[in-house]
């Protein structure tokens, strides 16, 4: 069981404002390992490609203090140290869709039942570590998987940087999409 408060819930709305009324997808690019972190390049592509695929919606990035930025977008709203346990909660129950490395918070997203695509290395194998429920769980045939590693000493993370944005973006598009678009329709209810 996931529990947040009211304060967690003011303090989501204080950062994100009104875009809390619009369906967003929260993004999660970080992981301590190399061989669980999509490229960084890979990730600024993608989510160019698909905000203009799907409607511009707003792109939430989540992660702790010590990570880095992420690619600056006209949509893209950087929280990364900026949200408490509780208040990342709140802010995952209510997102149209999670997309991130195999990480904690694409468990949480899925166990909460938000949709999520997660963008899987090699390390493991999806039926150890993929998240449970609406999941859409993306990954390259690679022949070292699963390495179980932190680092990639032979192949170049191939596991990660085959998983190139043209041909993720398509898979993602049309997972997301009609969640995205039943999001829309119940903010549209609630603005009448």
């Amino acid at each position: 069981r996931f529990d947040w408060t009211e304060a967690d819930g003011r303090a989501v709305h204080e950062l994100l404002g009104d875009r809390l009324s619009r369906p967003f997808v929260v993004l999660h690019p970080f992981a301590k390992d190399e061989t669980r972190r999509y490229p960084s390049d890979h990730w600024a592509t993608l989510i160019a490609e698909l905000d203009e695929r799907l409607g511009q919606p707003t792109w939430v990035v989540v992660g702790g203090p010590e990570d880095g930025s992420f690619p600056a977008g006209r949509n893209v709203v950087q929280a990364q140290g900026k949200l408490s346990i509780g208040q990342t909660g709140y802010l995952l129950d209510r997102a149209a869709a999670m997309i991130g490395n195999i990480s904690g918070p694409v468990h949480w997203a899925a166990a909460l039942g938000t949709p999520t695509v997660t963008l899987m290395s090699g390390h493991s194998l999806p039926a150890e570590w993929a998240p449970l429920g609406a999941s859409l769980v993306l990954r390259a045939s690679v022949p070292c998987a699963p390495c179980h590693r932190k680092t990639c000493p032979v192949y170049g993370l191939a596991c990660l940087t085959e998983l190139r944005p043209y041909r993720v973006v398509g898979p993602i598009e049309e997972f997301v999409r009609p969640h995205l678009a039943s999001m829309r329709e119940v903010a549209g209810e609630l603005a009448r």
